[in-house]
C-alpha cells in the first residue's frame, strides 16, 4: 500500500497487519498479539510506547495524529489504532 493514499475501510486487513509487524517487532518479541489484545493494560506498550507508535503511525500511514486522539483508548489495541488510521486519513 502506498503511503501516501488515503487509508480506505478496504485496506483494514493490510494495516492492521503492519500495525500488527510493528508492535510484535517493537515492543512483544517473546509475547504473540492478535488485534484485539489489551496492549497497554497487558504491560506491552506504555507511555513511551505511546509515542512511538503515533510517529509509526503518522510516518507509515501519512495521518495526522491530533492532541485529542492521545488518550488510551485510541491505542488499547490494534483495532483501535486501525480506526484512529481510517478515521484520520485524509485528513
Amino acid at each position: 500500500m502506498e503511503p501516501s493514499k488515503r487509508v480506505r475501510d478496504s485496506d483494514r486487513d493490510t494495516v492492521a497487519r503492519e500495525i500488527t509487524e510493528f508492535i510484535q517487532t517493537e515492543f512483544a518479541a517473546t509475547t504473540t498479539i492478535d488485534h484485539d489484545t489489551p496492549l497497554i493494560t497487558q504491560g506491552i506498550v506504555d507511555s513511551i510506547g505511546v509515542l512511538r507508535l503515533v510517529r509509526f503511525l503518522e510516518d507509515r500511514f501519512q495521518v495526522n495524529v491530533q492532541a485529542q486522539d492521545l488518550v488510551l483508548q485510541n491505542f488499547r489495541s490494534v483495532t483501535a489504532m486501525l480506526d484512529l488510521v481510517i478515521n484520520r486519513s485524509g485528513d
